[in-house]
């Protein structure tokens, strides 16, 4: 009996002894687990920091946008500007002349000459030419013109 109880104990301690290999084994899986729930966190971590910067990166893009497009603004009504001073000194010369051939067609007295009716010719094309621009002129000022119409 006693050997019996011996071989029972020793049975008994060998299973006492494959149930903490396995209690180990599941010890050492635990903490790799662990070990690599640490490092999920760490990478979770530096993705939110990048997502922090990213997210402030596109905030500041946007306000640069806005800058930009308010340049860019400012830029094109200078153009507008500028084109209608640009039209209205083309203005200025076209009406100098015509007025100038007129002085000339006055100071010949001879109204009928070929020379003054190639002035006259030129002080009708001259009247056109300064009604487009005082159209242009108008359209530009009020912000009509596209680019290329410009």
């Amino acid at each position: 009996q006693v050997s019996s109880l011996e071989s029972e104990i020793s049975k008994k301690d060998e299973q006492i002894d494959g149930f903490e290999e396995i209690e180990r084994k599941y010890e050492e899986e635990i903490s790799v687990l662990g070990e690599t729930l640490q490092l999920k966190d760490q990478e979770i971590d530096s993705l939110s920091g990048t997502i922090r910067e990213n997210e402030a990166n596109l905030i500041k893009m946007e306000e640069e946008e806005a800058e930009a497009k308010e340049k860019l603004s400012r830029l094109e009504q200078i153009l507008v500007e500028k084109d209608a001073r640009i039209e209205y000194l083309d203005k200025v010369k076209l009406t100098r002349d015509m007025y100038a051939k007129l002085k000339a067609i006055k100071d010949k007295g001879d109204v009928n000459s070929k020379e003054n009716k190639e002035l006259k010719r030129q002080v009708f094309e001259l009247k056109a030419a300064l009604q487009q621009k005082d159209e242009k002129v108008h359209l530009l000022e009020r912000g009509h013109l596209t680019q290329s119409q410009r």
